[in-house]
């Protein structure tokens, strides 16, 4: 049913859209400096590879089909885990965050506290700040139990995680540094799901 299909996959494109702006909104009038970032062009070199500037982390959001695919594969992935464990609330983990929250935020209003508590990690204290003024507007921040500034791949978290999700590819992941970060966090958390 190609047709349908496709018709979907616009609806979903449609929402990001919407999901983006909106976010944008909160973020704009919390924080009206972040917009001052858009020239900063120049990633973070890490060992592992480059991280995005907050600015350009949250244009991510732009490849629509790719972050509605994210969310839709990170609630079905959280769906499975809550099945599959006895283990409550099961505890996220998202490596390189970004500014806008795109993919933790809406695990957070899907599941309840009891169900899923968050980690989130980035490299820019800006994004962490930002994350801070999301967590704060939707009312998440009992639900958050550690954010933290730093190198994933170097990052230790003394909590153990359930799932470790992480959006942190470039083309042919030639830049970024995804497999790096899935690596050192799996070996930190080997029963985790990885999304």
């Amino acid at each position: 049913d190609q047709p349908r299909s496709r018709g979907l996959g616009d609806v979903y494109k449609r929402q990001v859209v919407h999901y983006g702006v909106f976010l944008r909104e909160i973020l704009n009038a919390s924080r009206p400096a972040f917009t001052t970032q858009r020239d900063i062009n120049t990633p973070t070199q890490t060992a592992a590879g480059d991280a995005l500037t907050p600015w350009h982390a949250a244009a991510c959001m732009e490849d629509r089909t790719r972050t509605a695919a994210f969310i839709r594969g990170s609630i079905q992935a959280v769906e499975s885990a809550l099945e599959n464990s006895t283990h409550r609330p099961l505890h996220l983990i998202e490596a390189g965050c970004g500014p806008l929250g795109t993919l933790v935020l809406p695990l957070l209003a899907h599941f309840d506290s009891d169900q899923l508590v968050v980690s989130v990690i980035d490299l820019h204290e800006e994004s962490l700040e930002c994350m801070k003024t999301m967590f704060e507007h939707f009312g998440f921040v009992s639900r958050v139990r550690h954010m933290i500034c730093g190198d994933a791949t170097a990052v230790n978290i003394g909590t153990s995680a359930d799932i470790i999700l992480t959006e942190t590819m470039n083309a042919a992941l030639s830049q970024e540094p995804q497999v790096a970060i899935s690596r050192a966090l799996m070996q930190q958390h080997p029963n985790a799901v990885l999304i």
